[in-house]
């Protein structure tokens, strides 16, 4: 631990302090909460290591041997700050990532959507072609059906006069 003036010692039990947060903390981040909260105390470590230099400054000259274990810190600050910086690009990787999925499946689904809705359309036109040809059809039967019974209805007046003749025949032959 560093220790020369009243000042610089609050300044590196400041520093220690954080930097003891920060190496518990640094691998249990859960949310963006626990992030800002790291990201805080990186930035108060950073600035105790500033009034440490400021404060170590201005001691005398044989006092500056403080400078190897600032080093050391502002290393173990560096690193920490990498560590954070890395999990933030990763969590938000992972969130473009996941916004990339997510949007690939809507596309994928409008594409469906797209698809199925063409392919609706075709079986609805031709439901309307095989309809139309029913219809057709339909006429042509009644149409048919018509001629059929006007054939009939002639044929049974045909078969009444026939069975007239024959039977005005018949009274003929007996009557001769």
């Amino acid at each position: 631990m560093i220790t020369y003036s009243e000042y610089l010692d609050e300044y590196t039990a400041d520093l220690n302090n954080y930097l003891h947060k920060i190496k518990h903390s640094i691998h249990n981040i859960k949310n963006k909460e626990d992030y800002n909260k790291i990201r805080e105390y990186i930035t108060e470590s950073e600035k105790c290591i500033k009034q440490i230099i400021i404060e170590t400054n201005s001691l005398p000259k044989g006092s500056h041997k403080i400078f190897e274990e600032i080093n050391k810190y502002n290393s173990d600050l560096k690193k920490y700050k990498n560590i954070l910086e890395k999990m933030n690009g990763d969590y938000y990787s992972e969130i473009t990532g996941r916004e990339y999925d997510i949007t690939k499946k809507y596309i994928e689904g409008t594409n469906f959507l797209d698809e199925s809705e063409r392919r609706a359309q075709d079986v609805e036109d031709m439901g309307y072609t095989i309809m139309s040809e029913l219809t057709s059809q339909r006429t042509t039967l009644l149409k048919t059906k018509r001629h059929v019974d006007d054939t009939r209805q002639e044929q049974n007046r045909i078969k009444g006069i026939i069975m007239g003749i024959y039977h005005n025949k018949i009274i003929y032959k007996y009557l001769l």
